[in-house]
């Protein structure tokens, strides 16, 4: 190859070697691994076109391709994203959040808003909370919250730890444990972000996805509500009376999330909402009301 003069340059060339590599958005994540590299924003990237490179930054950046080519993730080779505008660090024991999940963390920050608190402290609950993406993020925008942070998986506890640290959050504890096994006590919220792609689906999805992030994380079994099934049953006893439950959801499981719901918590409502794309993607389930 012609050793590219400078950025611009350089970012022609690795996007031309990514769309050979048949990789999902060439273009984005030669820019992406650009910017790891360089400590940059997108916007000082391309402010700056003309800058070269030194030996040192090249290496890397030709480093970060070649896992690219192979199809990993740019934030798993980066080894951190953003969410809320807050970094996580992330691994190949975390699923890597997602900008639908930010959807759940507004749902809970305005209800919380919305109650008449008498001054009392929320108790909040997050099960499954993998990188503590949610949890972490409730922590820090309501510091007045009392936070836990549970996972079945103790190297996802270890990052979700990490995380809690770096963005200095110390309204929050952890604990590893299976779904409500180790729980006790009651919670005025419960957070979840359970696996709920149906088994049958997992090879169909990328390659980034089905190759590099924990299966744990993504399998919820023939119809992807295996382990919800189970989460609805344990509510019951860790729910205040006028407590509310955020889960996200996939794609057509709204009607199926609603019967767990009814049958499991009979005197709460339960509220589908879907994403910018039409698809069903969270549901509250809150006391009092009528099912909508």
């Amino acid at each position: 190859m012609n050793t590219p003069k400078n950025l611009k340059e350089l970012l022609n060339w690795a996007t031309k070697e990514l769309k050979r590599a048949d990789v999902t958005e060439p273009e984005s994540s030669a820019v992406v691994l650009l910017c790891g590299v360089l400590g940059l924003s997108r916007s000082k990237l391309f402010s700056n076109l003309e800058r070269k490179l030194t030996l040192a930054q090249k290496q890397k950046y030709f480093e970060y391709l070649k896992r690219r080519k192979n199809h990993e993730s740019v934030w798993h080779i980066l080894g951190y994203v953003y969410f809320w505008g807050l970094e996580f660090q992330i691994s190949g024991d975390v699923l890597i959040p997602r900008p639908e999940t930010e959807m759940l963390v507004e749902n809970v920050i305005n209800f919380v808003l919305g109650l008449n608190l008498d001054d009392k402290k929320i108790e909040i609950l997050d099960i499954g909370t993998g990188s503590g993406a949610i949890a972490v993020t409730l922590a820090v925008e309501l510091p007045e919250a009392k936070i836990l942070a549970s996972d079945v998986s103790s190297l996802a506890l270890k990052i979700a730890k990490k995380n809690a640290k770096y963005n200095r959050v110390y309204n929050i504890s952890f604990k590893e444990s299976d779904l409500f096994e180790r729980i006790d006590g009651e919670f005025d919220i419960i957070t979840a972000n359970l696996p709920y792609i149906p088994s049958k689906e997992l090879e169909s999805l990328a390659f980034e996805i089905h190759h590099y992030e924990p299966k744990i994380a993504l399998d919820g079994g023939r119809d992807g509500l295996d382990i919800y099934r189970r989460f609805f049953k344990g509510i019951p006893k860790h729910i205040k009376n006028k407590g509310a439950i955020f889960v996200e959801i996939g794609e057509n499981q709204g009607n199926a999330i609603r019967q767990l719901a009814n049958k499991n918590l009979p005197n709460f409502d339960c509220q589908i909402l879907t994403d910018f794309a039409n698809i069903d993607r969270i549901a509250i389930i809150k006391a009092g009301g009528k099912n909508e």
